[in-house]
């Protein structure tokens, strides 16, 4: 589990994820670092290829992970906490 940073000072490689699916969401996978969430209902245009929100930790010198926003779906079709670049 994430705990495994502090102890290790590395994140997990692999992770198992409880299947998560709502009608925004088709699912959540984890490796190496990063969470994928693939979403589905989405307006036309809103990704560019499959529509995805990843989160990448980093773990810093003092044990905290910090998580930057990326993927496929445009910032304004993301949720608030990840129409920025670097939240933690």
């Amino acid at each position: 589990d994430l705990e495994a940073a502090q102890t290790s000072g590395e994140l997990p490689k692999e992770l198992a994820v409880q299947s998560q699916q709502s009608t925004y969401v088709e699912g959540v996978a984890y490796a190496n670092g990063v969470i994928t969430v693939t979403a589905r209902a989405l307006p036309t245009g809103a990704a560019e290829g499959a529509p995805t929100i990843t989160l990448t930790g980093t773990r810093n010198d003092a044990g905290q992970v910090t998580w930057v926003c990326g993927g496929s779906i445009k910032p304004q079709y993301r949720p608030s906490t990840c129409q920025t670049a670097a939240k933690s």
